[in-house]
């Protein structure tokens, strides 16, 4: 987002120079649209986390979350600080996971481990989010570590893989956040050979595995949401054309909308897939399955018991496949059905 808070404006400019050590989260207010006191503001927390932490403020990053054109409340924020950062090595996942919530209904961790040479690394994450979700890496708030050795370069190069076939292929509402930040932090701890292919795909996998789980958790707690909603685009000409077809499936209002009210509605699915400009397709070799029932096959519809695929739609998960029958391509994006509930929500909001 080009009108993006000073948290995520500050944040980069200290990555691009400098090792980020730690990170202050506040929820309840965005600090964005706030000017010249917002930035102020943001380097004010950085160098009273820094003297607690005894680091440089350079290497604090700073991240918001909430309401967006309202000065952040200084005077308690400092008071939290100080109260959290009297016991700087306190380990509460929960606590934090929690304390970074907004219109969230649930806290959302993810860790794993896996045996990758000699040792057992781990990744864990922690995000946040439910509306205002339509990444373009960054998305939301998530905040992830892992005790493998790896320079900031390399590390990087293993988030924006994962970010890119996972958080980048997540929707909740299409808006994409002013305050969008996912960070990595490394512990150094161990390390696996980075010119043995089979651990660095294992370990590129296992980051990936993480990040796919978190989405999950975000597209379940979008808000007001029933229903997952999972598209996948196989045999299409290109990566980028499956991409954007997933994408703009699992974007479309009125495919949400079916959903939600369990309707076998295929041409709305057809409709987005459709629309995408600049794409390979050819209609007469189209198939769209709905949770594994075919409902339309080669530019034609097929005979379907309606009945019973609107009970198969009433689960929590409707994955939809469009199989555009061209090439090897393929692609999965991730989203949520679009309610009365989120309208509520979001009126309520301010």
């Amino acid at each position: 987002n080009q009108v993006a808070s000073p948290t995520v404006t500050y944040t980069k400019k200290q990555m691009a120079r400098h090792i980020l050590k730690a990170v202050v989260v506040n929820s309840g207010n965005a600090n964005a649209a706030t000017g010249e006191q917002g930035m102020k503001d943001v380097k004010v927390i950085a160098k009273s986390a820094a003297n607690y932490l005894g680091l440089h403020p350079y290497e604090i990053a700073v991240a918001s979350t909430g309401i967006i054109g309202q000065f952040l409340p200084m005077d308690a924020l400092l008071t939290g600080l100080t109260q959290l950062l009297e016991q700087p090595l306190q380990q509460d996942v929960e606590a934090f996971s929690e304390s970074i919530l907004t219109t969230d209904l649930i806290s959302k961790i993810a860790i794993k481990s896996q045996k990758i040479g000699k040792k057992t690394v781990s990744v864990g994450g922690i995000t946040k989010g439910s509306g205002m979700i339509a990444p373009n890496m960054a998305t939301n708030l998530t905040f992830m570590v892992t005790d493998v050795a790896l320079d900031s370069a390399r590390l990087q190069s293993f988030l924006n893989h994962s970010v890119d076939e996972t958080f980048n292929m997540l929707s909740v509402d299409t808006d994409m956040s002013t305050n969008d930040m996912v960070l990595i932090f490394s512990t150094g701890k161990y390390k696996f050979s980075l010119n043995d292919a089979d651990e660095v795909k294992q370990f590129q996998q296992l980051m990936s595995d993480v990040c796919e789980e978190l989405v999950l958790k975000l597209a379940r707690d979008g808000e007001g949401a029933d229903h997952v909603i999972v598209v996948d685009v196989v045999r299409a000409a290109s990566v980028q054309d499956a991409k954007r077809i997933a994408k703009s499936v699992v974007d479309s209002p009125l495919v949400k909308t079916a959903i939600h009210g369990n309707d076998p509605n295929w041409g709305r699915i057809l409709m987005a897939v459709g629309k995408v400009v600049g794409v390979k397709l050819n209609e007469k070799k189209m198939q769209l399955s709905i949770n594994g029932h075919l409902i339309f096959q080669n530019g034609r519809p097929v005979t379907f018991d309606e009945a019973v695929l609107r009970e198969e739609m009433k689960k929590d998960t409707v994955c939809l496949t469009v199989d555009m029958g061209l090439a090897k391509s393929h692609a999965r994006a991730w989203g949520c059905d679009l309610s009365k509930k989120y309208i509520e929500i979001n009126t309520d909001y301010n």
